[in-house]
């Protein structure tokens, strides 16, 4: 079983617990290129060589850009994400979520999935460990 690890940035905060990834973006962040790529850096420090499913909580963030949505679809973006989980409770967020998944489901290597409890996420993430 993992240690609950943390790392922060000015852009997210991330924690391994129970070998799940969770990622919380912080209050009002504008995540473009630079952003993800501070994100993705900071997901690799913590994971080092291991994989992890991931449970994204996207409130925080007061917009992400579509050149750091089209990053984070990459390999590079991807790497070290066995399954990834998104908790939407606002309606126009979730919509907005469902349209990017319709469009990288299929370049993903991994399954994705939107929710709006986080209990139902992480059981569903939990077959992914």
């Amino acid at each position: 079983m993992d240690q609950n690890l943390e790392i922060e940035n000015e852009f997210c905060k991330l924690q391994i617990k129970d070998g799940i990834l969770y990622s919380w973006y912080k209050e009002g962040v504008v995540i473009d290129l630079q952003a993800a790529k501070q994100i993705v850096i900071a997901r690799h420090e913590l994971i080092g060589e291991r994989e992890y499913p991931v449970l994204v909580f996207d409130e925080g963030a007061k917009e992400v850009k579509r050149d750091a949505r089209i990053y984070l679809s990459t390999e590079e973006g991807m790497k070290g994400i066995t399954a990834g989980a998104f908790i939407v409770t606002n309606p126009v967020t979730k919509m907005v979520i469902q349209f990017w998944l319709s469009l990288n489901v299929i370049k993903s290597n991994f399954p994705i999935k939107s929710f709006s409890k986080e209990h139902e996420a992480v059981q569903w993430l939990s077959s992914y460990k």
